[in-house]
């Protein structure tokens, strides 16, 4: 009788703790494309379900990028006292902080824009945040996801011929992501064949499908609208008859 009321208890704390949710906490940076030697931002994201009071992340930059010495703050941290330093080459530590616990405003922009300059190589590269935190009142670090993001350098010639590299033709570039609605997907095409665009969300599920009609051999361009669709992180594929590629977007609202 006592086994089964063991039994029967912790069968209910089981059910119990099914129905908690962990609230979903990030720091996300952008997908960014530039040419060779051209001024940009490197965008940092915020999307928080708690109330989030102080930041801290180190932005680790690609060796041929290079950090102009100055960053934009949002003004949603009007509140809050932001510093950043280089403690290393390529490496940027940004830290938030409010001495009054004041929480940061959601909002769909950027919380930190960091000035950097693309150097003369191009080439697909990866963006990583390191060392990240996000506090809450209580000085707990609540930060539970990281999404980084990587940069697509380019020549300043948009020319192709039969040297582009097979990694180039299969690249997809969105910009800007994250997005808030509406994005620009640039995709290469062999030749004018129908291209498949689909878009899931991270069940694996289908839940917009869109045919594409390159206009010419090269680099084509199509704007997409899923405002429609909740916040959340999603992937993009492009399909035709010989590739499939993918991409990771992000809808904030």
């Amino acid at each position: 009788m006592v086994l089964k009321k063991i039994s029967y208890c912790f069968i209910f704390i089981t059910f119990l703790l099914s129905g908690i949710s962990v609230a979903q906490n990030s720091l996300i940076l952008s997908d960014t494309s530039v040419t060779t030697n051209q001024l940009f931002t490197q965008r940092v994201f915020l999307s928080a379900e708690d109330s989030i009071v102080g930041f801290q992340f180190d932005l680790k930059l690609p060796g041929n990028v290079e950090f102009q010495n100055s960053i934009i703050v949002s003004n949603t941290l009007a509140n809050h006292t932001v510093s950043s330093s280089e403690i290393e080459t390529g490496v940027i530590r940004v830290l938030c902080f409010s001495l009054s616990n004041t929480s940061i405003p959601n909002s769909t922009a950027p919380i930190i824009s960091i000035l950097c300059r693309a150097g003369d190589t191009p080439g697909n590269f990866d963006i990583n945040l390191e060392n990240a935190t996000l506090s809450n009142s209580s000085s707990q670090n609540v930060l539970n996801q990281i999404v980084n993001g990587s940069l697509l350098i380019s020549g300043t010639t948009k020319v192709e011929d039969e040297n582009t590299s097979l990694n180039e033709k299969k690249r997809i570039s969105v910009y800007p992501n994250p997005f808030n609605g509406s994005m620009n997907v640039n995709y290469y095409a062999d030749n004018q064949t129908l291209q498949k665009l689909t878009v899931y969300d991270i069940l694996g599920k289908a839940i917009f499908k869109k045919q594409l009609i390159p206009k010419s051999k090269g680099y084509n361009q199509e704007n997409i609208d899923l405002s429609n669709l909740a916040s959340g992180i999603y992937l993009l594929s492009i399909n035709d008859s010989k590739n499939s590629n993918i991409k990771k977007i992000i809808l904030l609202k």
